[in-house]
């Protein structure tokens, strides 16, 4: 165990890797162990299979050939009288003693067979030799029949039965090389076995060890954990925790421990506060229902004043109305008399320009009555000339008697003109003189109209300025009535709020009153309170 100060850290990270380090050797050396069985079953398997099997099989391969040599013999000496059969079986003969030749070269390879081998080989050489020199007499034709050579050949046997007992005696121990294979392989595999086996059992028992060991360190501090943390939700702050070691479970614990105090501090705070606040939403309460009657009060006598308000409103308005009537009254007696005022100076403007125009008529009268003078004048010397000129001028003198008659007649006429054109320019100028005093007049009472108009307009404006304030301050009345129905909804809200929030804490203080906290220090105050000992559950074992 190492405690807290250590200036070492093994970190569980570190413990792991250690861990898995070790897990992973061992597997290592249980698959070599493994792998070192198996090479060796391999090893003694091979050995046996080119040792032993091998041995074995070079000699029954021996005594086929040897057998093979016996048959090509038998067959050579059968068929005497047959040339070709007897060098074909002469060839067939040869080619299973090259094979024979080559069985013993790879049974010298043994050492424990070099004896026999040697044996071998002299007694094959011996019968090798009388099969030659048999075959040189078949050749020759020595021999009538196979008896003959049979005979020939028995001098031969001695070699050919040492042949015989040697592959007996060679098989028999090939046999028995083979009767000790299968033993040799089960103990090798059986030792193999219990080698891999004892390294299997080892690594387990360490890897046991070390999860039993990883295990318990991991589940210490989890466990401490585990138990603070059931405190913590029981409603036990402040508990006595002590932390061993210097790892990462360590780091944990001292971060819940940490924790465990901080929370005791702001549950300590917390609660200094919910004091603070039932005490203040009580101050609060009282303050708003005094504040709430006098709104009440306020909003009642607001509303008189409203009426009151409202009722000289009705009386200035009514005023302002009569003014504005009055306005309306004088502005069209205004417009009336500029009208009479302009239709005169129209009236007088019209009489100087007939006065003019009457003027113009006598000067045109006049033109008229010189124009029927001379036209007079004229008819007259037509009237002569037509009288000097006789029978023949006579109708001229009807023609300027005429004109002379119709001259006299315009200037009768014009004349006429001239006396009424002259009585309408007297009557003119009188009118001209009337219609100018008339405009005068009318001036005159343009003016005072105009004077009563101001008078009428100042009062109509003083009207509706003073209906216009009259508004204002009943708006300003009714704004105030409106803030203040709002501010006693408002007050009876934060009356109602406040009681809430009384509720609320002491709802809250009955929730705070859930965590029991042992002797701490708050930065707001010192406090002391029930201590409650968690050392017994929570120190680990």
């Amino acid at each position: 165990m190492l405690a807290s100060n250590s200036p070492r850290r093994f970190s569980v990270r570190l413990r792991l890797q250690l861990a898995f380090g070790v897990l992973t050797l061992l597997s290592m050396a249980t698959a070599a162990v493994g792998a070192w069985g198996i090479v060796g079953l391999q090893s003694t398997t091979l050995e046996t299979l080119h040792g032993d099997v091998r041995f074995a099989a070079d000699v029954r391969q021996l005594q086929a050939g040897l057998l093979e040599l016996r048959r090509f013999e038998k067959d050579t000496f059968i068929n005497i009288g047959d040339a070709a059969q007897v060098a074909s079986y002469h060839s067939k003969w040869g080619g299973a003693h090259a094979k024979a030749l080559h069985e013993l070269d790879a049974l010298e390879v043994f050492p424990t067979a070099s004896g026999e081998v040697s044996t071998f080989r002299h007694n094959l050489a011996l019968y090798a030799d009388g099969y030659e020199t048999t075959f040189q007499l078949i050749t020759a034709n020595t021999f009538k029949d196979a008896h003959e050579a049979n005979l020939h050949f028995v001098q031969y046997k001695e070699p050919i039965r040492a042949l015989d007992d040697l592959t007996l005696a060679m098989a028999a121990e090939s046999d028995k090389r083979a009767a000790g294979v299968e033993p040799r392989l089960d103990a090798r595999a059986k030792a193999t076995l219990v080698v891999t086996a004892m390294a299997a059992m080892s690594a387990l028992l360490i890897a046991m060890a070390l999860a039993w060991s990883t295990t318990r360190r991991i589940m210490r501090p989890l466990t401490s954990a585990q138990q603070l943390a059931q405190a913590i939700s029981g409603g036990r702050l402040s508990n006595a925790l002590v932390v061993d070691g210097n790892d990462e479970f360590s780091d944990t614990l001292h971060a819940l421990q940490s924790m465990d105090r901080r929370l005791a501090e702001i549950v300590g705070q917390v609660h200094e506060t919910c004091e603070q606040l039932a005490a203040t939403s009580r101050d609060i309460s009282q303050g708003t229902d005094e504040l709430s009657r006098r709104t009440q009060e306020q909003a009642s006598a607001l509303e008189e004043t409203a009426a009151s308000m409202g009722e000289m409103t009705a009386a200035v308005k009514q005023n302002a109305e009569g003014a504005n009537e009055s306005r309306d009254v004088v502005r069209g007696v205004r417009t009336h008399a500029g009208e009479g005022t302009a239709l005169a100076q129209e009236a007088a403007s019209a009489m100087s320009e007939i006065r003019a125009a009457s003027t113009k008529i006598v000067d045109f009268v006049g033109l008229i009555d010189e124009i029927a003078f001379q036209t007079n004048l004229l008819a007259l010397n037509a009237a002569i000339e037509a009288s000097h000129a006789g029978e023949g001028g006579r109708g001229f003198a009807v023609v300027a008697g005429e004109v002379r008659r119709l001259a006299q007649q315009s200037k009768s006429a014009a004349h006429e003109i001239r006396q009424l054109v002259s009585d309408s320019r007297d009557k003119v100028t009188q009118g001209n003189a009337l219609v100018e005093r008339t405009g005068h007049a009318l001036i005159q009472i343009q003016s005072g109209v105009q004077q009563i108009s101001g008078l009428v307009e100042e009062i109509a404006a003083a009207s509706q300025e003073q209906a216009g304030g009259i508004d204002q301050v009943n708006d300003a009345v009714a704004s105030i009535d409106t803030v203040t129905q709002q501010n006693a909804a408002m007050v009876e809200e934060a009356s109602s709020a406040s009681r809430t929030a009384l509720e609320l804490t002491q709802s809250l203080r009955r929730q705070i009153a859930f965590f029991q906290i042992a002797a701490v220090s708050s930065p707001v105050s010192e406090r002391r309170t029930h201590a409650m000992a968690v050392h017994t559950d929570l120190v680990p074992a």
